[in-house]
């Protein structure tokens, strides 16, 4: 198995490869980014829409496939990129020609020209002029020319391309000051640098330290930090077999961005994509936090002290977004994260009157769409709040713009839920979550106790969603902003700028009623959905009081001012920790680190689909696409004691090869309601004991009677058997063991010994 080091290398560099450098050669380059970042988030956000639309669309028509990608990638090149430079099909061959000449060329010029292979320094011509003049010789028919002029502020570095016939060396002059004064001048100077240090230096400290939280939680174990994720691990699997919906009509956007990147990560797999994805998703949260905190404020104080809250202390219950779900791939946190990364570009959108701003706001909505349906309608009330309190500051009939962006924005997400209406002319099912889909609870719902509760440790309520000490820190953020605002627009006439922190602070008000959902006729379950949806916004809100009290600033000092707020920033971000210093960890695992390990050890070692596993459903997941597989509790319930001890009897299994989990002490995790097969006999813990009794005890009475098992592998918590025989294909075809999947709720199990005996047998 790739060492898990390696393999989050690997994942990583392939989602910076398909989501920052791919775009970036075949996008066309946002003509509305102000800045590197800019442009690197909006391609970031119309790729990932492209990647989602394009993989739904072609594992429809059963054409998602590595060699289709690469086509349409080639194809995309040329008409965004080779066209526009007057690069067409037929200049292939011109180009190869030409390359060709060019080699031959070169070559007789290197046989007939003698050139000095050394440099040649004049210092006396340097002392006299000031310079130092440096001639080399050149192989190659163009010649640059570079000159350096330390006596600016900042480097100034120009090239001259020139195309002479004769190759000539190339000159490089550096200007040098007559006296020690200027001299001292002529350096780079220190204040650029330290600028630069003092600006890069906490961000990357912030975000580095905020990443390695995530990610060192998840390289401790090797099982999935959050039971979400093997169920989109297993739809990646199926997606990239062409199957679009495995179980029932579902976005697919987390395991479409599963199958992407593990296309890019070649040498890694599947359920290892899917593992470091996890943390990958949530540092996408915090940077998002920090990227419109930034953009929106312009203030690199208020950004450290926004990402750095909710990255460096996201454990904290308050944010009401539990710090597990920050660490598995699942589909509500990316689309979070695609909302923080878009709200920049609403309130752009009207304060510029920009369309490329809401060309990206539709594409943030297609994205949600075809992600995940809860942060859907809160993102739409955050963006029209936005945008109409932008357009209400600025004025200058920027109420079009408003409803442009809301309207782009809805457009967008219907466009996106396209796959329901085609996915239902196909035939295809809701699955399960859409089909029970009823966030709306009736009075006497509310006041009765639900026995069927649908919520579980992992997830926040609505009951517990009170005002706290963070909350009311991001209502001071407010007031700060609101009157910073009001400051910049009527004193320093900064309307735009002011606009922008207003339009926030307004935001801030809606964003604070959302953290408290309670008041919302919902469901508990789906009102905590809300508020993690919403309250993890707060942290921009706790940025925005920096934001508001650099506001008053005078300009005598604005040089200042960045040093200033990062002091502030770094320095309330200090004390956010010492009053709300980071709290354990809860990760909800379900099955054992060494079970994941020796399941992928033989993915790895044995031959697709030469062999059977019998266990548990994550091994299932696991193994999906390269073995045969039984569910340890259909084994549970069709195995006999007296089989095991017939010496002739075989298990009706038609593979060489089967391997049989047993865990020795069952594992410990939270319980929920029978849902489902797999919540009854896997999510219940004395059930879950019962099976593995049963299997060890069967397991234990068959070795002792037939010598075609041994123990593959065996520690204090788990026992993996194997069995190797010439099976009999006719009476596993012709048996009914283990073939009947159909789930009778509250049938089973339900008494016997729930520890396993492995001591001998009966």
């Amino acid at each position: 198995m790739t060492n898990n080091g390696i393999a989050f290398t690997l994942v990583l560099m392939s989602f910076m490869l398909g989501f920052v450098l791919i775009p970036a050669f075949i996008l066309p380059r946002p003509k509305s980014a102000r800045n590197r970042l800019d442009e690197i988030v909006i391609n970031f956000i119309r790729w990932m829409a492209v990647v989602l639309v394009v993989t739904h669309v072609l594992a429809a028509v059963r054409l998602y496939e590595t060699v289709t990608l690469v086509g349409l990638a080639i194809v995309a090149l040329y008409f965004t990129r080779f066209r526009k430079n007057g690069f067409h099909l037929g200049s292939v061959f011109s180009v190869m020609h030409r390359a060709a000449t060019r080699v031959v060329e070169t070559h007789d010029e290197r046989s007939t020209r003698s050139v000095d292979p050394n440099a040649t320094w004049d210092d006396d011509d340097a002392s006299e002029r000031g310079s130092l003049a440096m001639t080399a010789p050149k192989l190659f028919r163009r010649r640059s020319r570079v000159e350096i002029r330390w006596d600016d502020p900042v480097d100034e570095v120009e090239t001259r391309w020139q195309t002479p016939r004769a190759i000539e060396a190339d000159r490089v002059r550096v200007a040098t000051p007559p006296t020690a004064k200027r001299a001292a001048r002529a350096q780079i100077r220190l204040s650029s640098i330290s600028g630069i240090l003092l600006f890069t230096v906490p961000v990357i400290f912030v975000l580095l330290q905020s990443f390695w939280l995530r990610l060192q939680i998840v390289l401790q174990n090797d099982a999935m930090v959050v039971p979400d994720a093997y169920v989109h691990m297993t739809w990646a699997k199926g997606l990239a077999v062409n199957n679009l919906w495995p179980d029932g009509i579902y976005p697919m956007g987390m395991p479409s961005l599963i199958t992407y990147v593990g296309k890019l990560s070649v040498l890694v797999d599947t359920a290892q994509v899917t593992r470091f994805l996890g943390p990958i998703v949530g540092m996408l949260m915090v940077f998002g936090i920090f990227y419109a905190t930034l953009r929106l404020t312009r203030n690199p104080g208020a950004a450290i002290l926004a990402g750095g809250a909710f990255g460096l202390f996201g454990t904290r219950p308050e944010w009401h977004e539990p710090f597990n779900r920050q660490l598995g791939p699942l589909p509500q946190e990316l689309a979070i994260a695609i909302t923080f990364l878009a709200i920049p570009f609403a309130v752009w959108a009207v304060s510029q009157k920009d369309y490329g701003h809401l060309a990206t706001l539709g594409c943030a909505g297609v994205v949600l769409a075809l992600t995940h349906p809860v942060p859907i309608p809160v993102f739409v009330v955050f963006v029209t709040v936005a945008a109409f309190s932008t357009a209400l500051v600025m004025g200058g009939g920027r109420h079009r713009w408003a409803v442009g962006a809301s309207g782009v924005l809805v457009a967008g997400v219907l466009a996106g839920m396209l796959y329901i209406p085609l996915g239902l002319v196909s035939g295809h099912q809701f699955y399960g979550a859409l089909t029970n889909f009823n966030p709306v609870q009736t009075a006497a719902e509310q006041t009765a106790e639900d026995e069927n509760s649908k919520l579980n440790p992992e997830l926040g309520t609505a009951h517990e969603s009170r005002q706290n000490g963070v909350s009311r820190l991001a209502m001071l953020g407010v007031v700060l902003g609101f009157i910073g605002g009001l400051w910049l627009v009527f004193v320093k006439k900064a309307r735009a700028f002011g606009a922008q922190i207003i339009s926030l602070a307004i935001l801030g008000v809606v964003v604070l009623l959302f953290y408290d959902a309670s008041w919302l006729p919902l469901d508990d379950f789906y009102a905590g959905r809300v508020e993690g949806s919403a309250s993890p916004w707060i942290a921009i809100l706790i940025g925005l009081g920096i934001a508001g009290i650099a506001a008053f600033i005078p300009k005598r000092i604005a040089r200042l001012s960045v040093a200033i707020t990062l002091v502030l920033g770094s320095f309330g971000l200090f004390m956010f920790g010492q009053k709300f210093p980071p709290t354990t960890a809860w990760v909800s695992y379900i099955e054992y680190s060494t079970m994941v390990t020796q399941t992928q050890q033989i993915k790895d070692d044995f031959e697709r689909f030469t062999y059977t596993m019998v266990g548990i459903p994550e091994q299932r997941q696991r193994l999906m696409g390269s073995a045969f597989l039984v569910d340890l509790w259909v084994f549970a319930r069709d195995v006999r004691l007296h089989d095991a001890r017939d010496p002739s009897y075989q298990l009706p299994i038609p593979t060489e090869r089967i391997f049989l989990s047993v865990e020795k002490v069952p594992f410990p995790g939270f319980e929920v309601p029978a849902s489902s097969a797999t919540d009854e006999y896997y999510r219940d813990n004395d059930k879950r004991g019962r099976i593995m009794a049963i299997v060890a005890r069967w397991a234990e009475t068959y070795r002792r009677y037939h010598d075609d098992m041994t123990i593959y592998y065996d520690d204090d918590k788990i026992r993996i058997y194997e069995i190797m025989r010439t099976p009999d294909i006719h009476a596993s075809d012709i048996s009914k063991q283990f073939k009947d999947y159909k789930w009778h709720r509250g049938e089973l199990f339900n008494d016997g010994a729930a520890v396993p005996f492995l001591g001998g047998v009966e």
